[in-house]
């Protein structure tokens, strides 16, 4: 029996590369499990700390009423015991910007119709308690030459709340840059088609963006101004939903991952209706020379797998684009 996490097949999905090396070849980058909100920089631990810190706040006040400022200490103090917070004065200076922060996505959440919910299949370490919706792995059975084999998909799911939750800071892009989100949407897509396949409930999804900015009040004081952006799914079938699922595990466990093909490039490809490996090879070469390197660059530089940009691309990314992500990029 092979278990994969949903963290782990999303990055494969995200670039096959380092997502296949993560689990064919156990190569992983020390991390905590199941951590994939934070999927756009490489950031600093305590940049990284704080993130999570800021949503987990937000969930326990929501989901218990606690208020946000002793959930926030509490919290907090559970960092700090772990050495992964600052003490005393430097404390002082980021609470009140982070308690801004978490109250405007708490006041217009609790505006919101219905509830956040949360998912875990499997055991695990990390969030098991906190679930409302505790379920057994999901067990696939593919095709490996001549022999079957058994795979467990394991993990927990971002909240949930009229689709997959993203809570953001700053302005939404506009509709001609959507890139970074429709990445992201990707692991909302995902959680689309494991709760299509094992929820009877579940109806339409889409990743749901919930952007929040402070602006200045007629009083001098920051008012935070929120809006939303909604990339829809189609429903999809629970059969479906499965073969889906399947499809994905059979690729990543089969096919040949030894290429350059971040998600970026693919969506950035199929939006110009331009998909080729000179195509590819042009996007990761603007992004390298805009500096992005450094900022943590697009998915295949974030990975185990020394120096992945001497890789080369597919020769039909094209066709490769189509059969596993196609549902998905023609939405």
């Amino acid at each position: 029996m092979i278990r994969i996490s949903f963290s782990d097949l999303r990055k494969w999905l995200e670039c096959p590369l380092t997502g296949a090396a993560a689990i064919r070849l156990g190569l992983r980058q020390e991390e905590l499990e199941d951590r994939s909100a934070v999927e756009d920089e490489c950031f600093e631990s305590a940049f990284l700390e704080t993130w999570v810190l800021q949503r987990e706040v937000v969930w326990q006040a929501l989901r218990e009423g606690q208020a946000i400022e002793i959930a926030y200490d509490e919290l907090l103090e559970a960092l700090q015991a772990k050495a992964a917070a600052p003490f005393g004065l430097f404390a002082a200076a980021e609470r009140e910007p982070n308690l801004e922060l978490i109250r405007g996505w708490v006041d217009y959440l609790r505006t919101q119709p219905g509830k956040s919910e949360t998912w875990r299949f499997g055991s695990g370490r990390f969030g098991s308690a906190q679930a409302e919706h505790l379920e057994p792995a999901l067990s696939l059975v593919v095709q490996l030459g001549d022999r079957t084999q058994r795979v467990e998909l394991t993990g927990e799911l971002r909240p949930q709340w009229q689709g997959s939750l993203f809570l953001e800071s700053g302005k939404p892009p506009t509709n001609s840059g959507l890139a970074g989100l429709r990445k992201k949407a990707l692991g909302a897509y995902l959680e689309h088609v494991v709760l299509a396949w094992k929820d009877p409930a579940h109806q339409g999804h889409g990743a749901r963006f919930v952007f929040q900015q402070a602006k200045k009040d007629g009083r001098g004081a920051n008012a935070p101004v929120v809006q939303e952006k909604v990339l829809p799914f189609r429903p999809m079938a629970p059969d479906l939903a499965q073969q889906t699922l399947e499809r994905w595990v059979l690729d990543l466990l089969t096919g040949n991952h030894d290429v350059l093909l971040p998600i970026e490039a693919v969506i950035a490809g199929w939006s110009a209706d331009e998909l080729t490996p000179d195509s590819i090879r042009q996007f990761v070469e603007d992004a390298l020379e805009q500096g992005k390197l450094a900022r943590g660059g697009f998915s295949t530089l974030r990975g185990p797998v020394p120096e992945p940009v001497r890789y080369e691309p597919p020769e039909e990314p094209w066709a490769i684009a189509q059969e596993r992500y196609g549902d998905f990029l023609e939405q």
